[in-house]
C-alpha cells in the first residue's frame, strides 16, 4: 500500500483520479476524492480522522484501482529502443539572425556540413537501422543557408533507399522562415517535408527577441513566407518560445496560440523559455499566473477541436498519445535512444542540446563505428530512466510527462530534470488536459465528436 500511486485533480464539474500505472482516469464522488486527496498528501491511513471514509472503504477503493490492468512498458518490447525515430543533421551552425535566447552561437566548430558528411551520415544510419529510421530532420543554426546540401541529401536518401529496398524516412526541417523562396517551397512540397518555422507570436514580442544582426525584426518577412507556403498546401508547424516579454506586452498563451493559428500554423509547439536568457526568463514570483495561462491555452486548444478550425497544441498531443496507446513514458527524453544528432564535422551526440565531450558518441568517419563511444553513451542513456532522476522518481506525472534533458543541461551540465518551475508548468498542462478529457467524456455526444475530430486532426498533423 505504501507504494500505491495516484493523483487527485479537482474541477468545477468533476473530481478526477489519475492512475499513472494504467494511464487511466476515474471520476469519483466528493467523499472519495477527499479521502484519496488526504491519503495522497499523508500516504497513511491516519486520514480516517480527517474524512468520513473508514479503513475498509478506503481499502476497497484501492482494491478497485488495483484491478485495473497495469500498463506494460512496451518501449523495449516493441523495439522502440531499437529504432531511430529521428536523425538530426546539423547542416549549419551559422545563422542569418541573432535571436536573444539562441544557444547555437556558442558552437565553435565548422560552420557548415558538406555533402560528403551528410551522405555518410544518412548512409551509416540507414544501414545501422534498416527500415527503422523514421525521419530525417535538417537543423541549425539556419539550415536553409545550406539548401544545396539539403537538396542533394534528400535526393541521395531516396535513391539509396530505393536501391536497398528499405523504407524512405520522412523529411523535416526547423527553420527561422526568413529564407523560404518559391523554389524551396516547391521542393518541400515535392518531398512532403514537415516544415517547422520559429516565430514567437505577434511582432510586439517576436521582433524584440527574434531579430536580424542589424536589430531589425523578422516577423513580417516570416509571416509573409508562411502564407506563401500555405498557398502551396505546405502544412506549417510553428515553434514558439514563451518569455517574459509576452507577459509584459499583454500576450497570454491562449492569445499567442490563437495568433499563430490565424497566420497559418497547423501545429504549434509553445513552451516556456529556459537556459541562461537573462531578462527574457519568466519571473518566478508570477509562476502561478503563468501556470494558469498555460492551462487556459490547453483548454482553448482542446475546445477548438470541436470547431472547424482546430488548434493542435503539440505538448497536449504528447499527453493524449500516452493515454491512447497506454504506453508509459519510460524516459524523460529519448535523446541518444530514439534520436541522434550529427554535427557539421560528423560528430555524433544524443541531441543538439547535449553536445558535450562526456556525451560524444563517435564520428561517422570512424572506421570502427559504432564503436566504444557510441555503445557507452547509448547504454548510459538507456539505463537513465526516470527512476534514476530524483525529481522524477516519485512524481505522479512521470508516466505521462515528456520533457527535455537539454533544459537542465544548459544550466548545470547534467542529465537531470528541468528547473522546478518548468516542471510545475508542465504538470499544470497535464492536469488541465486530463480535466478537459474527463469533462468531454461525461457527454457521449461530445465524446464521440471529440474522438472524431481528434482522429482527423492529429492524423494530418503528426506523421
Amino acid at each position: 500500500m505504501d507504494n500505491f500511486r495516484f493523483h487527485v485533480i479537482r474541477s468545477n464539474k468533476l473530481n478526477i483520479v489519475f492512475h499513472p500505472e494504467s494511464l487511466s482516469l476515474f471520476n469519483v464522488s466528493d467523499k472519495v476524492a477527499n479521502a484519496l486527496e488526504a491519503y495522497e498528501k499523508l500516504n497513511s491511513f491516519e486520514i480516517q480522522e480527517l474524512t468520513d471514509v473508514n479503513k475498509r472503504e478506503l481499502q476497497g477503493i484501492f482494491n478497485l484501482f488495483c484491478k485495473v490492468e497495469k500498463t506494460k512498458n512496451k518501449d523495449i518490447d516493441n523495439g522502440r529502443v531499437g529504432e531511430l525515430s529521428k536523425l538530426v543533421l546539423l547542416v549549419s551552425h551559422d545563422c542569418n539572425m541573432k535571436c536573444k535566447y539562441c544557444f547555437a552561437q556558442e558552437y565553435k566548430g565548422k560552420p557548415y556540413m558538406d555533402i560528403k558528411t551528410a551522405k555518410k551520415a544518412v548512409k551509416t544510419f540507414l544501414k545501422l537501422y534498416p527500415n527503422k529510421v523514421k525521419s530525417i530532420l535538417f537543423f541549425g543554426g539556419e539550415p536553409l543557408l545550406r539548401f544545396d546540401v539539403i537538396k542533394e541529401t534528400v535526393q541521395f536518401v531516396n535513391a539509396f533507399c530505393q536501391s536497398c529496398q528499405i523504407t524512405t524516412p520522412r523529411f523535416g526541417i526547423v527553420t527561422n522562415g526568413t529564407l523560404l523562396t518559391p523554389q524551396i517551397i516547391d521542393f518541400f512540397q515535392k518531398y512532403k517535408f514537415i516544415v517547422t518555422v520559429s516565430l514567437d507570436g505577434p511582432s510586439e514580442v517576436n521582433d524584440f527577441q527574434r531579430v536580424f544582426p542589424s536589430g531589425k525584426g523578422t516577423h513580417d518577412q516570416v509571416v509573409y513566407n508562411i502564407r506563401k507556403a500555405k498557398e502551396r498546401n505546405i502544412r506549417i508547424g510553428v515553434e514558439a518560445t514563451f518569455t517574459k516579454k509576452h507577459i509584459e506586452r499583454g500576450f497570454s498563451v491562449k492569445s499567442t496560440l490563437k495568433y499563430l493559428h490565424e497566420i497559418g500554423a497547423k501545429t504549434i509547439h509553445l513552451m516556456p523559455v529556459y537556459g541562461m536568457c537573462g531578462d527574457l526568463l519568466l519571473p518566478k514570483n508570477r509562476i502561478g499566473d503563468i501556470k494558469n495561462s498555460f492551462k487556459e491555452g490547453v483548454s482553448f486548444a482542446l475546445d477548438s477541436l470541436m470547431t472547424p478550425e482546430p488548434i493542435v497544441f503539440q505538448y497536449v498531443h504528447y499527453i493524449i498519445e500516452a493515454l491512447i496507446t497506454k504506453i508509459p513514458v519510460e524516459y524523460m527524453c529519448y535523446a541518444g535512444i530514439g534520436t541522434l544528432t550529427v554535427d557539421t564535422n560528423g560528430n555524433i551526440y544524443p541531441c543538439y542540446l547535449l553536445m558535450n565531450e562526456d556525451l560524444f558518441m563517435g564520428n561517422i568517419f570512424d572506421h570502427d563505428f559504432p564503436g566504444v563511444h557510441f555503445l557507452k553513451v547509448r547504454e548510459l542513456l538507456q539505463n537513465h530512466t526516470r527512476e534514476h532522476i530524483s525529481q522524477c522518481r516519485k512524481c505522479w506525472a512521470k508516466e505521462i510527462c515528456s520533457s527535455c534533458y537539454g533544459i537542465g543541461f544548459l544550466i548545470n551540465k547534467s542529465l537531470t530534470s528541468p528547473p522546478e518551475e518548468f516542471c510545475d508548468i508542465q504538470k499544470a498542462m497535464i492536469e488541465e488536459t486530463l480535466v478537459n478529457l474527463s469533462e468531454f467524456r461525461i457527454s457521449p455526444v461530445l465524446w464521440r465528436k471529440f474522438l472524431k475530430s481528434l482522429k482527423s486532426t492529429y492524423t494530418h498533423s503528426f506523421p
